[in-house]
């Protein structure tokens, strides 16, 4: 999302299931710690228990570094990506984002990063 100062990427985790955006975390970066917060976050909001976890994805970079691959092994979560140029594999995702968009901030623009501590997950 653009922001006038500069911009700010948001990642979420959606739970299949429920559809509910269950972990997410903002920045001015797209780098790995962005998914990889929301991924822990999702894990503290839900805190499964002898349950097998399944993360679907796309291949974005920060998914598929060394860092992030480690964190799901480390958590014991089983990693699922997309085909390349596939969208439709994570069609859950994708509809979640379309809405954040434009039904939920219509493309408002914001000042910073600070100004939506909070996005209507």
């Amino acid at each position: 999302m653009p922001t006038f100062a500069g911009w700010v990427y948001l990642a979420v985790v959606v739970d299949l299931f429920s559809r509910k955006g269950v972990g997410w975390s903002m920045s001015d970066s797209l780098a790995t710690p962005l998914v990889a917060s929301a991924l822990r976050r999702s894990i503290e909001s839900r805190r499964p228990v002898g349950q097998e976890l399944l993360h679907h994805s796309d291949r974005g970079c920060q998914y598929t570094s060394d860092a992030y691959q480690q964190t799901l092994r480390r958590l014991g979560v089983e990693c699922s990506m997309s085909r390349t140029s596939e969208c439709y594999y994570n069609a859950v995702a994708e509809r979640f984002f379309w809405s954040l968009k434009h039904e939920w901030t219509k493309h408002e623009s914001l000042a910073d990063l600070e100004s939506r501590s909070s996005p209507a997950l």
